[in-house]
């Protein structure tokens, strides 16, 4: 398999609310993740996350907090392609509070299903991305 040398960028968001957290199923990679995606050329963070979020469940966030990174290679992007190549990532996590009166409607292109859940449940899912993993090997401590 080749490698792409590129890395991409990507903004994911722990939206909260009433202490639970929005994870999703992403039918494309066909795993659990926080709402977020790629970063765009000359992009600040903070507004990729927000945008992500606004496309993806129609939630308006506020209150911007970082809390790392994580990494992970992932291959879906170039099979749709047709063709098979590693894509390194590295996910910038943020936590949000919903904010307003923005309903959640989800693109059915991004999600297919959704869960509020707790960090500790989320952490203990089996079928999560890598860099969530990546993220919560590298701060064990993680608080959203």
């Amino acid at each position: 398999m080749k490698e792409n040398k590129q890395v991409r960028a990507v903004c994911s968001v722990f939206i909260k609310k009433d202490k639970k957290i929005l994870f999703v199923y992403d039918p494309f990679f066909k795993k659990w993740r926080v709402p977020g995606g790629k970063l765009e050329k000359y992009e600040k963070a903070e507004d990729c996350a927000t945008r992500e979020v606004k496309e993806e469940t129609n939630f308006d966030i506020k209150n911007h907090k970082f809390l790392g990174f994580g990494q992970d290679a992932h291959t879906a992007f170039f099979k749709k392609l047709g063709y098979n190549k590693k894509c390194p990532r590295l996910i910038m996590y943020f936590s949000a509070d919903v904010f307003g009166s923005s309903e959640f409607k989800k693109d059915p292109g991004e999600i297919s299903k959704y869960e509020w859940l707790t960090l500790e449940e989320i952490k203990k899912h089996k079928n999560k991305e890598g860099s969530l993993e990546d993220l919560f090997s590298r701060n064990p401590r993680l608080k959203v």
